[in-house]
C-alpha cells in the first residue's frame, strides 16, 4: 500500500472519535471564552448574559466549519513524502476556513447586535479575522496530528 492510498479514509465524521474530540474541543473553547468573559465583566467589560447568543453562534459555526474542513485535510498528501505541500495546503485550508468562519459569524449574529454596530466593525475586522484563522490553524494541527497517529497505528497493525 503506497502512502498516497494510505490517506484514503472514510469521511472523518464516520469515526466516533471525531465527534467526541469535536464536542470536547469546542466545549472547552466555549468554556474558556465564557470564563474570559466573566473575568472581563468583573473589570467592567461586556455583560456575559448579553453576549451569550454571540458566543453560542460563534462556537456553533466554528464546529460546523471545522467539521467541513476535516475532509480536505484528511486527504492531504503524506507529510513524510510531501512536507512542503502538506504544510502549504494545511495553511491554505485553515486560512480559508477562518475566512469563511468570521464573516459567517458576523452575518448570522447580526440580528442580536446593537443597532449602532454595523455588520462589520472595521476597527476589529482584521484582528478578528486573524483570530479566527489562528483558531482554525490550531484546530487543523490537532486534527492532522490525530489523523497521523491513527494512520500510524493502522500501519503498525497491518
Amino acid at each position: 500500500m503506497t502512502d498516497r492510498h494510505a490517506r484514503r479514509l472514510p469521511p472523518p465524521w464516520s469515526f466516533p472519535w471525531f465527534w467526541k474530540a469535536q464536542g470536547a474541543g469546542w466545549l472547552l473553547y466555549f468554556t474558556g471564552a465564557l470564563v474570559s468573559a466573566l473575568a472581563a465583566e468583573e473589570q467592567g467589560g461586556d455583560a456575559t448574559l448579553a453576549t451569550m447568543p454571540f458566543r453560542v453562534v460563534r462556537v456553533t459555526l466554528g464546529f460546523l466549519v471545522s467539521s467541513g474542513l476535516a475532509v480536505p485535510l484528511q486527504r492531504l498528501p503524506s507529510v513524510r513524502s510531501h512536507p512542503h505541500r502538506f504544510v502549504g495546503l494545511a495553511l491554505l485550508g485553515a486560512t480559508l476556513a477562518g475566512t469563511v468562519w468570521y464573516p459567517s459569524y458576523r452575518v448570522v449574529s447580526h440580528p442580536w447586535r446593537p443597532e449602532d454596530e454595523g455588520l462589520f466593525d472595521l476597527g476589529c475586522f482584521l484582528p478578528c479575522l486573524l483570530e479566527h484563522i489562528w483558531l482554525m490553524l490550531t484546530w487543523s494541527i490537532l486534527f492532522l496530528a490525530a489523523t497521523e497517529l491513527r494512520l500510524a497505528s493502522a500501519r503498525e497493525q497491518d
